[in-house]
């Protein structure tokens, strides 16, 4: 009995060593998955694309609404334009992404429809009187002309410019100016020269208003008026002054110091100046503080005479506005404005300033004239006005023709 317990024991020992030596079955492993073509990589710049054309859009948007805001200032296709390029620049974001999304693209072509009618639906929405509106008045002195623009829901409509008093000085409104003009939906511009209405300053010295310039559109029962700047309306310079000064050399040879008598420089001003204001003794004027200056266009010639014979003439100087300019036969260009005293040119140079020589002007003591020629373009008066009251006694030499030490110039 017991041997054949110890067999089983034995054949169980046996199995259980085998079981032990066995390998452990091993788990299979998941079959691996099958790799899809990968997308193309997108080119470079490309992810960024969209965000750029949708901040065009927007921006597109933005403009375009300030375009047509502008009534009539712009074109409206300008305004049109920007606005649907905008729409475009929107849907191209969308695009370049692969697929158009419909909503968002109709979307933005009705914000630009909206935009672009805004100027037409507040005319249609409105109020529904009509209207007409002189504005945006501005002198322009290099074409010597006004500008300015009548708004308003018209046709045609009449322009004027009055004057008062006349032109002739008399008592009384005197139309100088008409035109009739056409809108162009919402305003027309309006040009009228300066040489077709200008007929006297508006100002005297003291800013005391001597005439009015009023412009009149009318269309019907609509109608609109507007005064223009006296300061813009006064262009005639009607008074002159003048001031010299001596130029005196100073050389020294052989430890002996002598000063000569070299010529004269020349100042000149123009505008209005108050009745009281003159020419003085030391060749010289009274204070120019008061003076009024005149933009207009004008031409000033100065004459230097001797008895009745003219010795010597300025180069002649062009005024356009209040700049002055002038050929100077020593130097060349020459530039100035009407502000105040304009140094005129000379002969010749020297210590740093030019001056008209003695010799140019036939110099011996005695009266000497200085004579202001006017001649005022068409824009301003088209008159020619003749200063010649400035009249000096000059004396800068002793008989022996040698520097007076003591000169003088006293008014003739």
């Amino acid at each position: 009995m017991s041997g054949l317990l110890d067999k089983a024991n034995t054949a169980s020992q046996a199995n259980d060593e085998a079981a032990a030596a066995a390998p452990a079955p091993v788990k299979a492993e998941p079959a691996a998955a099958t790799p899809t073509a990968a997308a193309p990589a997108a080119a470079p710049g490309d992810s960024s694309l969209p965000t750029i054309l949708s901040t065009v859009g927007g921006v597109g948007f933005f403009v375009g609404l300030l375009l047509a805001l502008q009534g009539g200032f712009v074109p409206f296709y300008i305004s049109w334009a920007v606005l649907f390029g905008a729409a475009g620049a929107i849907i191209m974001s969308d695009k370049v992404q692969g697929e158009v999304n419909t909503a968002k693209a109709g979307g933005a072509v009705a914000v630009a429809l909206m935009i672009a009618l805004v100027p037409f639906l507040a005319g249609a929405l409105g109020p529904s009187s009509d209207s007409l509106v002189i504005s945006e008045f501005s002198l322009d002195e290099d074409n010597d002309r006004l500008s300015f623009k009548v708004r308003g829901s018209f046709n045609e409509a009449t322009v004027n410019i009055e004057t008062s008093p006349m032109c002739d000085g008399s008592e009384g409104v005197e139309t100088v100016w008409e035109e009739t003009v056409t809108s162009n939906g919402d305003f027309v511009t309006v040009k009228p020269m300066l040489e077709d209405f200008y007929c006297g300053n508006a100002y005297d010295a003291q800013n005391n208003v001597l005439r009015t310039y009023t412009i009149f559109a009318s269309d019907g029962d609509l109608e609109d008026t507007f005064e223009l700047d006296a300061a813009d309306m006064t262009r005639s310079p009607l008074d002159s002054g003048v001031k010299i000064a001596p130029v005196f050399k100073t050389t020294t040879s052989n430890q002996q110091t002598t000063t000569s008598f070299e010529g004269i420089t020349i100042d000149v001003m123009v505008g209005l100046l108050p009745s009281a204001h003159s020419h003085i003794e030391g060749a010289d004027h009274t204070p120019s503080s008061d003076l009024r200056t005149v933009s207009g266009d004008y031409t000033i010639t100065l004459n230097v005479k001797k008895g009745a014979s003219t010795v010597w003439s300025h180069p002649v100087i062009t005024v356009d506005g209040l700049s002055a300019t002038w050929s100077s036969q020593v130097s060349g260009g020459k530039s100035g404005d009407t502000n105040g005293w304009i140094s005129l040119s000379g002969t010749t140079q020297g210590d740093l300033q030019e001056y008209v020589d003695k010799s140019d002007l036939n110099y011996e003591n005695g009266d000497y004239t200085f004579e202001v020629v006017l001649d005022m373009g068409l824009s301003s008066g088209g008159v020619v006005l003749t200063d010649d009251d400035v009249c000096w006694d000059l004396d800068f030499e002793d008989n022996s023709g040698n520097y007076n030490s003591g000169w003088s110039a006293d008014v003739c």
